[in-house]
């Protein structure tokens, strides 16, 4: 595992330096190996690598009218189905979709993809399929300004229903966090032992804000105050707060240029993604 780690951190310093030079060849070549490399990871790389690979199969084996009888959520069942008609490995699937997520981070050059690729919300993808294809799905529909976004995301990951609270506005993002916060104080048990890892995200937010914008506003200090609590705490708080982070990630994206974006996926990484690589068990 530790040698998978090293090479996901190389290749990630990779993609940032195609990202800088804008070289599309070089991110093509890298958007390929991606995929592949992501898709057939060791299986001790990633809690429920094992368990989403038996899950492709029981899905593939399944008629329709039993498909939804399932214990998951009706779009990536469906998803999963159709997937299923064409390709008889799980993996095949894996190398297509971590290659377009590479591909719209760095030869597409899209800002909210590279900030959502090189900060902790790519860890998910490793741990928790399904709730990243739900981000990865928001992402792409907010993109393209289609509608119903939020109820397609729900469909793959129920923990994406706070997506109704939280708009693309300071306000309501803080608000969600302050209430996720709350909660997780209250109910906070460190049974996750993630207190470093807490303590380098905020400071990671912090400190981006500090150099990209030059002063830090409210939503900066909500972010990075909610990743002290919620990395710290239960479970269910973090699940629902990498939403809120997403979403500001798509503000920050959009109200930054390309340069302040690069250099926010930078430390971002190096401060945050590198050492939870290393600090916990993936």
């Amino acid at each position: 595992m530790i040698a998978w780690k090293i090479t996901f951190i190389c290749l990630s310093f990779l993609f940032l330096i195609a990202i800088r030079l804008g070289n599309r060849f070089i991110s093509l070549l890298l958007s390929i190996f991606a995929g592949l490399f992501m898709a057939f990871r060791p299986l001790d790389v990633g809690s429920d690598t094992r368990n989403y690979m038996v899950i492709f199969e029981i899905i593939s084996l399944a008629t329709w009218e039993e498909l939804f009888l399932l214990p998951y959520e009706w779009g990536y069942l469906a998803c999963i189905k159709i997937v299923s008609f064409f390709v008889q490995d799980f993996r095949y699937f894996l190398v297509v979709f971590w290659f377009f997520l590479y591909y719209k981070a760095s030869y597409a050059a899209n800002k909210v993809f590279t900030l959502f690729l090189f900060s902790p919300t790519l860890l998910i993808g490793v741990n928790g399929f399904r709730q990243f294809c739900a981000m990865f799905l928001f992402i792409l529909l907010y993109e393209n300004k289609i509608g119903l976004k939020r109820l397609l995301t729900v469909s793959f990951h129920l923990s994406s229903i706070v997506l109704f609270l939280v708009k693309n506005s300071s306000k309501s993002i803080v608000i969600t966090l302050l209430m996720l916060n709350v909660g997780s104080f209250i109910l906070i048990d460190y049974r996750y032992n993630f207190s470093i890892m807490a303590i380098l995200s905020g400071l990671s937010i912090l400190l981006v804000a500090r150099l990209i914008k030059r002063k830090l506003g409210v939503i900066d200090l909500s972010v990075a105050l909610s990743m002290f609590y919620l990395l710290s705490g239960p479970k269910i708080f973090l699940r629902l707060a990498v939403y809120v982070w997403m979403m500001f990630f798509i503000s920050f994206a959009k109200n930054s240029t390309e340069k302040e974006v690069y250099f926010a996926s930078l430390f971002i990484f190096i401060l945050t993604v590198c050492p939870i690589l290393f600090l916990t068990n993936l």
